[in-house]
């Protein structure tokens, strides 16, 4: 599975260079993915023919912060350890309002996580599970100087589901919960 949506990801980006004259590209990253150890690049592209739409796909990885493993009650003081060690994202927004230097959209959003479970007190002890997140989006793109640089803090309601591998690790269950909120900010650059 993840193999086909890197093969996805990479037909996107190619499919959108044979079209470059003719669209915007924006390259941007989420700043939270490295201070919780690990990365993000993102890339958009918005199409002259469709000058309301952006297509975009990601990569990124990261270790779960306690406040949100804890932040699903089942979850809560139990110890977990959460690492998203491959993720893959894609996105498809539609702009809904334009002034002088923001752009608001809705969208949808898939997200395919690789993740590794382990305990805190005994983090030798692993488990590896797939996820699919899939949801709606909301959020904006404000230019705050003059010239490209952007921040998209954004705004998601997904539904989540484990694909194979296990949540079990030493006879207790970490909980997936079915629907989740989830906010971020990002910053980048449109060309």
């Amino acid at each position: 599975m993840y193999k086909l949506l890197i093969k996805l990801a990479t037909l996107t980006i190619f499919s959108a260079s044979s079209w470059a004259s003719q669209h915007n590209y924006y390259i941007e990253t989420d700043p939270s993915s490295f201070v919780f150890k690990g990365y993000s690049l993102n890339i958009f592209s918005k199409f002259y023919q469709l000058p309301n739409y952006r297509l975009g796909t990601a990569i990124f990885g990261f270790q779960f912060p306690d406040f949100f493993i804890d932040a699903n009650p089942t979850n809560k003081a139990k110890n977990w350890k959460l690492r998203t060690k491959h993720g893959l994202d894609f996105y498809v927004d539609r702009t809904i309002a334009i002034n002088d230097k923001t752009e608001w959209f809705i969208g949808l959003i898939s997200v395919y996580f690789s993740n590794e479970l382990s305990k805190k007190t005994t983090a030798e002890t692993k488990s590896s599970f797939t996820q699919l997140s899939n949801g709606i989006r909301a959020g904006l793109i404000w230019y705050p100087l003059n010239n490209n640089f952007y921040i998209n803090p954004w705004i998601a309601i997904t539904h989540n589901r484990a694909l194979s591998g296990s949540t079990r690790l030493e006879n207790d269950q970490y909980d997936i919960q079915a629907v989740s909120p989830f906010a971020t900010a990002h910053i980048g650059y449109q060309f």
